[in-house]
């Protein structure tokens, strides 16, 4: 009786992540899940599935990873996945056999392996994108050579499997190929299946793992593609999700809390499809009628090849479309596929070329054709130099068109010009024939909008409190819009002055200020001193006395006030005057004093002020240190200065 069983091996060296494969598979088989798939692992005298399969789950749940595998394990699964059963045998070998043994497929030192390869109807590829694609490891020619090494092996396993030794005749290959159609024995197929996707931000779906190892591994790619078998390409994470955690002062990575395995469900559908076709043909005919079956595919050949190339002429349908459809009309065997296909192929790729040629080079249809170009290349070798000229003839055309688009748009002061350029710039990279120059177009743009954003703000007129926060609100806009045009130290400057702006409009009522006078020196000869402080508002008449200090108790040189909190009310265009009066024996006199009468007098209060002297005082040089505090935050000469430069100078 024939054998209905998938026959699975898993191919991989170490660390490529073979165990946690089937631990991920197992989780999305538990219980608690509602993924579709039900994992059965059998337990018998050649398998130990199902105390192998609680091992590894209870690892990854216990957020640890699976050791090393140390012994070949023989693993017998059944999955249940959509309504379907599929019966793998996975077979978990330490990564050294994969390299030093299985590449010599000697069944002498490991028989169990050689066996399940030898009658494996699926090959998975485990590949580790660090380690064997060499992602990420700099220029180090061992890491370089390592992956040079574990590309090697899984080519020469797969070679072994599609080119024995004792090859046969090419009549009796495709006679056997039918039997073993009918007989439900499905011919070699390859999943190159890049695993610990979770852990490489570019890889979001298989076709993105597809297009990584083309990049960074172009060569091992093509010799993958050439060797003649199915060949797909898949992305899968056995957790889903990883936690970075410190041990021993090093970064390590560890399975997640909450796993969400990866992948699996595009894997089993592949082999469910691939089953499918074999089914197909199984109940269309039996064992006994194998030579009239090849009669009659070959007759089904002939006469839809005709069907064929006027599907591959038809200009209506995309050249994807096109192999699609050409695809369903006839069983495409090994030996006799390219009389058909290569023509075919041919003729797709003319007709693009000319279509190339036809568009103009600013035409949306010319992205979707580069598309299909390259995809039609990427699947077919034969015609992958012509796609590729394909390719470069239209991105070369685009670019042009585009980019005299641009200039116009430049020309013109276009709004959407930094928008397109960007489009232009992330189409066609920075190594694009006109990217260096849309970059400095872009660039004078750039600051041609940013001075006419500081001029307007700049010529912005302050007539009131409200305006004066209009004005804070607008210079914090620019601060955000221009970021890469201003320094990180101007944009702590406007972030204090718009806050001293905010905290003295107060639109409405007045702002209340706390001020400190310092302990300070400055007189040329000894006089009993205080201080008064006076404000006037616009439509006072009189200065109105805010507070006094206490008189000196002796003559002095030195001040000795040391007054702290002294509060004040305040708003716009309030006066202030600073008083110094001499108290004799039977006189008070005014020594010196310090007025200010700009609209925002008290930011004159934050800082060292020099006294005037006055009545033929001669006091020499006397300062009066004060620090002002709004909201209990101290304002600095420095803050007084930004706002002035911002606000009031307009001089940045």
């Amino acid at each position: 009786m024939p054998d209905h069983r998938f026959k699975v091996v898993i191919l991989g060296s170490t660390a490529a992540g073979k165990s946690c494969f089937i631990g991920g598979l197992g989780i999305l088989g538990a219980a608690d899940r509602d993924s579709g798939i039900q994992v059965h692992a059998k337990e018998n005298k050649d398998s130990k599935g199902l105390e192998y399969l609680k091992r590894l789950k209870t690892f990854l749940n216990n957020q640890e990873w699976p050791p090393p595998s140390h012994t070949t394990e023989i693993i017998d699964l059944s999955v249940f996945y959509h309504d379907k059963i599929i019966e793998i045998t996975f077979v978990d070998y330490p990564g050294k056999d994969f390299l030093e043994e299985l590449s010599k497929l000697d069944p002498e030192k490991n028989l169990a392996l050689f066996n399940a390869y030898n009658n494996a109807d699926f090959l998975l590829v485990l590949i580790d994108p660090k380690i064997d694609l060499n992602i990420g490891n700099g220029d180090s020619v061992v890491l370089k050579n390592q992956a040079l090494e574990r590309q090697e092996a899984v080519l020469q396993v797969i070679r072994e499997k599609m080119f024995p030794k004792n090859k046969e005749s090419s009549f009796k290959a495709g006679w056997n190929a039918v039997k073993d159609k009918v007989q439900e024995r499905i011919p070699p197929n390859i999943g190159i299946v890049i695993t610990k996707k979770d852990q490489m931000p570019q890889i979001k779906s298989s076709k993105d793992a597809e297009n990584l190892l083309d990049t960074e591994a172009h060569k091992f790619y093509q010799n993958l593609k050439s060797i003649g078998s199915t060949l797909k390409v898949f992305a899968v994470s056995a957790v889903g999700n990883t936690e970075t955690v410190q041990v021993d002062g090093k970064s390590v990575l560890k399975p997640g809390k909450v796993l969400n395995p990866e992948g699996y469900e595009e894997i089993f559908d592949w082999i469910i499809n691939v089953r499918w076709w074999v089914k197909v043909l199984k109940y269309s005919v039996s064992a006994g009628l194998v030579a009239a079956l090849l009669v009659f595919i070959f007759t089904i050949q002939s006469g839809e090849a005709e069907i064929a190339k006027q599907i591959a002429g038809d200009k209506n349908i995309s050249p994807n479309d096109k192999l699609n459809q050409i695809a369903k009309l006839w069983f495409v065997w090994p030996w006799s596929s390219r009389g058909f296909t290569d023509p075919i192929l041919d003729k797709i790729a003319s007709d693009m070329a000319e279509r190339v040629d036809s568009l103009p080079g600013d035409s949306e249809a010319l992205p979707p054709l580069i598309n299909e170009a390259g995809n039609v290349g990427r699947h077919n070798p034969r015609v992958s130099s012509t796609t590729d000229d394909i390719i470069g003839k239209a991105r070369e055309k685009r670019e042009d068109a585009l980019f005299e688009k641009l200039k116009i748009n430049y020309s013109e002061k276009d709004s959407d010009f930094i928008k397109k350029a960007n489009d232009f710039l992330k189409e066609f990279g920075s190594m694009g024939k006109h990217s260096a120059e849309v970059e400095k177009l872009k660039i004078t743009i750039i600051d041609e909008e940013f001075q006419k954003d500081k001029v307007y703000v700049q010529n912005f007129q302050i007539t009131n409190a409200y305006s004066l926060i209009e004005k804070s609100i607008k210079l914090k806009e620019i601060t955000n819009k221009w970021k890469n045009k201003i320094s990180p130290e101007q944009a702590v400057q406007i972030s204090r002055a718009s806050l001293v702006a905010e905290g003295i409009s107060n639109a409405g009522s007045s702002s209340s200020f706390t001020l400190d006078i310092v302990k300070t020196k400055g007189l040329s000869s000894p006089i009993y001193t205080y201080l008064q402080l006076y404000s006037k508002k616009a439509d006072e008449k009189e200065f109105v006395k805010f507070f006094e200090c206490p008189k000196s108790s002796a003559a002095v040189t030195e001040w000795d006030w040391n007054i702290t909190d002294l509060r004040i009310e305040w708003t716009i265009g309030t006066q202030l005057r600073i008083l110094l009066r001499e108290n004799g024996y039977i006189y008070n006199r005014d020594a010196a004093e310090n007025s200010f009468s700009d609209s925002y007098s008290i930011l004159n209060l934050a800082g060292s002020i020099k006294m005037n002297s006055m009545n033929g005082y001669n006091l020499g040089n006397p300062r009066i240190t004060l620090i002002l505090k709004l909201d209990g935050q101290p304002i600095s000469e420095t803050d007084r200065e930004a706002f002035y430069t911002y606000f009031v100078r307009n001089t940045w």
